[in-house]
């Protein structure tokens, strides 16, 4: 994966059904970028990200991205590249990217009417879903456990002194801290 050269242009547009070069440098103009995966001479796959205001051209608008946002203006899969998992590489390629950058959020939008594109996307969304929850639980699991327990030692607790100190040991002095505290932020640095 490459971000397209002005040399390769000629290359993209004659595989493109869609754009033209006009659009192509009126994107580039933006301060659009354009990452595409070659096999060979043949771009199999690009897409067009931005962090600056934007066309989008199957809507009809111009979108502002918010501080911190970049988004996925345009995605294609060249037909004979399709049904491969092109689609997920380079999107895990362009979170990273992003996050490089400094944003906090990549946003992509799928036309209701892009059935496959829709489907590998919710496919994607639930493996990276996943993926997040599977690491939050193997840096917070042991955290979650103490929690768990001390919630059932103070629900089960006869003393009220008992359920006090649970109380502290779970809380804190301020209800901010102890072994929630703890979880909360391992999960907020996650």
């Amino acid at each position: 994966w490459r971000r397209l050269a002005p040399a390769e242009i000629p290359r993209l547009l004659a595989q493109s059904p869609t754009l033209t070069d006009t659009e192509v440098w009126r994107r580039l103009r933006e301060g659009q970028e354009c990452w595409v995966g070659w096999a060979g001479d043949i771009p199999a796959h690009w897409r067009w990200e931005t962090s600056t205001e934007a066309y989008f051209p199957y809507i009809h608008r111009r979108v502002r991205p918010l501080d911190g946002d970049r988004w996925i203006v345009d995605v294609y899969t060249h037909p004979s590249w399709r049904r491969r998992g092109l689609y997920a590489a380079p999107t895990v390629a362009a979170m990273h990217r992003a996050r490089e950058q400094g944003h906090r959020r990549l946003i992509g939008l799928i036309a209701a009417w892009n059935t496959p594109a829709r489907r590998v996307s919710e496919r994607e969304l639930q493996n990276q879903t996943k993926k997040f929850r599977d690491l939050i639980a193997e840096r917070t699991g042991e955290l979650e456990a103490e929690v768990a327990r001390l919630r059932e030692a103070k629900r089960t607790a006869r003393d009220a002194a008992e359920r006090e100190r649970i109380d502290q040991e779970l809380g804190g002095g301020d209800g901010r801290g102890g072994v929630e505290g703890q979880l909360r932020d391992a999960i907020a640095e996650t």
